[in-house]
C-alpha cells in the first residue's frame, strides 16, 4: 500500500533508500473565527463606573481597573488572563454586590524583634516584605506591614494597624 504525497514522487522514481515524510497543512486552522472570552467578576464596593452590570468589551488592564477598581477581583482576573492571552477579545460583566459581609482578617504581631531581617506576608498571592530592625516593637512592626500593604495599590485589601494587630478588610 502506498501513501500519497503532494511533493514526494511515487516510490518508483526514487532509487535512494531513505525515510520520506512531508507535512500537509492544507486542512490546518486558518484562524478566521473570532474567539471571545467572558469574565464575570465582582467590582470593589466603592466602584461607580457606568459599565457595572452591563456586558462590556475590555481592551486593557487600565479599563478593568477603572471599571472595577484597583485590586478588584475583576481587575485581577483580567490581568491574569492577559498573561496567557495578550491579544484576544475579552468581554467583561462587572457585578457589584449589594448584600453580604465583606471579608476581613487579622494578623497579630507579638514581642520585640531580637534580630534584624525581613518579615514576609503574602496577600492575595503577592509577597509583601517589611524590614525589621533590632528592638522593633509589635506595634511598630504592624504599622510597617500596614504601610507596605497600603503602598501596593493592586492588592484587594485595605489594612489598618493598632497595638500590634493588623486588620485586613476588603
Amino acid at each position: 500500500m502506498s501513501v500519497p504525497f503532494n511533493n514526494i514522487p511515487a516510490g518508483d522514481g526514487i532509487r535512494v533508500p531513505l525515510f520520506y515524510a512531508e507535512v500537509d497543512n492544507s486542512m490546518a486552522n486558518s484562524a478566521t473565527s473570532d474567539l471571545r472570552r467572558l469574565i464575570v467578576a465582582q467590582v470593589n464596593d466603592d466602584a461607580s463606573a457606568e459599565e457595572i452590570g452591563k456586558l462590556t468589551i475590555c481592551s486593557s488592564e487600565e479599563d478593568a481597573k477603572r471599571i472595577g477598581g484597583t485590586g478588584s477581583p475583576l481587575a485581577t482576573m483580567f490581568s491574569i488572563w492577559r498573561l496567557n492571552d495578550p491579544m484576544g477579545e475579552v468581554w467583561i460583566l462587572p457585578i457589584q454586590l449589594s448584600t453580604g459581609t465583606a471579608a476581613s482578617g487579622k494578623i497579630t504581631v507579638t514581642g520585640t524583634a531580637t534580630e534584624a531581617g525581613l518579615l514576609n506576608v503574602y496577600v492575595a498571592r503577592k509577597l509583601v516584605q517589611v524590614n525589621v530592625s533590632v528592638g522593633m516593637t509589635a506595634a511598630e512592626a504592624a504599622a510597617a506591614i500596614e504601610t507596605a500593604i497600603t503602598e501596593e495599590s493592586d492588592l484587594p485589601v485595605k489594612a489598618s494597624a493598632a497595638e500590634g494587630v493588623l486588620t485586613l478588610r476588603q
